[in-house]
């Protein structure tokens, strides 16, 4: 190729320009085609100055740059689904957005968006507490090559939304003897266990035998959660009362590794779909307890589970690998706990016990156990007690 007056600037066997150049690190190559050498110097200006623009302004991260560097540092966090999910909702309002950019009008549209969706005040908070973490990320920790911070400025005051929370409702005996035949025998053995063992509906879900350990001093085990499966990342130890250690026993043998399964499965979460059946089984429950006890009561038996409907997808009953956070089709844990037995006189007089002996509140008439644990209604006029939660 002949070269030309202007370095960078060639000239092919059939009069077509070329161009290549390097210029302040950056190398300009194209074809230019059958021009003049004054188009050809003017294009090849043209580059020039688009590569001066941009090397004194370089591309500021974006929005989603920032939100994806946060999900790469959070690997470890158990909430990392959840702020996955924050941030896939997130990205189609602010995703393109620099983080200076970013502010309560800005971040209007999502909001209302979630609104009219039907989402809650506190679902909503969640995603914007999302933001909120990521800016101040920006500012303080994320830096580009120079040392420039993602974020030039003060993390902005984002505004989040009035919440209205609904006071714990503390169920009675009467309503959880009610409640708990509404349940299929699996999850009725779940949840009586949970209330009283006080887990979450995790751990719950996730109770292995290897975690059991015998006490032979009281003829009977504790289960030792290890700290990686505690939300608060601190071992617990379960306390066994005669109603938890009776439904350890009877599922003892059924499965190698998991406590708490259905027809050969883990069971992934007991809350599930069915508000249709939950909401007339509230009605039916809970029509003369009062506005409050019925919504409760409704919270409580969205613990259903269709089994049909997963066994037509292949799946386990109940079985879901995960929630989306802040849905409404029933609580990720129930508020409510049995409230305690009034003392007697008799019982007054005697020593108190010691709260992790439950076994002497406890009821010992079997039949009303089994009724209570393998979903059957209980005989007319009897009442199923079992210990509240151990703490």
């Amino acid at each position: 190729m002949a070269a030309t007056r202007t370095p960078g600037i060639t000239i092919g066997p059939d009069g077509r320009c070329f161009i290549d150049k390097r210029y302040r690190g950056v190398r300009i190559g194209m074809r230019v085609g059958a021009v003049t050498q004054e188009q050809a110097e003017q294009r090849l200006r043209t580059e020039m100055e688009d590569i001066d623009r941009a090397l004194a302004n370089p591309s500021r991260p974006r929005f989603a740059d920032c939100a994806a560097r946060y999900l790469l540092q959070s690997q470890d966090l158990r909430s990392l689904e959840a702020i996955r999910i924050h941030v896939r909702q997130l990205e189609p309002y602010i995703g393109h957005l620099e983080p200076q950019q970013i502010h309560d009008e800005t971040l209007a549209p999502f909001v209302g968006a979630r609104i009219a969706d039907g989402a809650c005040a506190t679902t909503i908070n969640r995603s914007l507490e999302v933001v909120r973490t990521i800016l101040h990320r920006a500012a303080r920790s994320y830096r580009d090559e120079t040392g420039r911070p993602w974020l030039d400025a003060l993390p902005p005051l984002i505004t989040m939304l009035p919440e209205s929370r609904r006071a714990p409702y503390p169920i009675t005996w009467d309503e959880q003897d009610r409640l708990f035949p509404k349940l299929p025998a699996h999850l009725a053995r779940m949840a009586l266990f949970a209330v009283n063992t006080g887990l979450r509906n995790s751990n719950v879900c996730g109770l292995r035998w290897r975690w059991e350990v015998p006490v032979p001093e009281i003829g009977r085990s504790v289960f030792v959660i290890p700290a990686a499966a505690m939300k608060a990342k601190r071992a617990q130890v379960v306390i066994l009362n005669d109603a938890a250690w009776s439904i350890i026993q009877k599922l003892r043998g059924q499965d190698p590794v998991w406590v708490f399964t259905y027809q050969g499965h883990p069971i992934g979460t007991m809350n599930n779909t069915q508000g249709v059946f939950c909401a007339t089984a509230a009605d039916e429950v809970g029509s003369s307890l009062g506005a409050a006890a019925a919504a409760a009561t409704q919270k409580t038996l969205c613990l259903i589970t269709t089994d049909e409907a997963s066994a037509a997808k292949g799946m386990p009953g109940n079985f879901r690998p995960a929630v989306r956070p802040g849905a409404n089709r029933g609580p990720r844990r129930a508020n409510w706990r049995p409230r305690s037995r009034p003392r007697t006189e008799s019982s007054r007089n005697s020593p108190t016990p010691h709260r992790h002996q439950g076994k002497r509140h406890a009821v010992h008439d079997r039949e009303l156990h089994r009724s209570a644990v393998g979903h059957c209604p209980p005989p007319p006029g009897a009442a199923v007690s079992v210990q509240g939660p151990s703490r």
